[in-house]
């Protein structure tokens, strides 16, 4: 069974457009470097229901299963992509994601 992994992200608002999708492709390219990534998505929310709670920007990987998820966890390019790029552009740095993966 394979597994999505869901991140939704609250950036801080003095980021700019520009600077979000930076970041955004930044975790794309993580698929070079990690091949255990089947897929991978981002986009900004446009939910009409308003619901968001602050979180507008979020993004969907895929992995075949929990081994190559851990590789991906584990691996020192997503390590210093989160720690170095993504964090600090939060509004309250690792407190502020919600992740959530599932199996299907």
């Amino acid at each position: 069974m394979s597994i999505k992994h869901i991140v939704l992200l609250p950036f801080k608002s003095s980021l700019k457009k520009d600077d979000i999708e930076k970041i955004m492709l930044a975790l794309a390219e993580l698929k070079k470097d990690i091949p255990q990534i089947m897929s991978f998505s981002w986009g900004e929310n446009n939910s009409p229901e308003n619901l968001h709670r602050g979180y507008l920007h979020g993004f969907v990987m895929e992995f075949k299963d929990d081994k190559d998820r851990k590789i991906y966890l584990e691996h020192p390019a997503h390590i210093r992509i989160a720690e170095e790029i993504v964090l600090p552009a939060l509004v309250d740095g690792i407190n502020s994601p919600i992740v959530f993966d599932y199996t299907f």
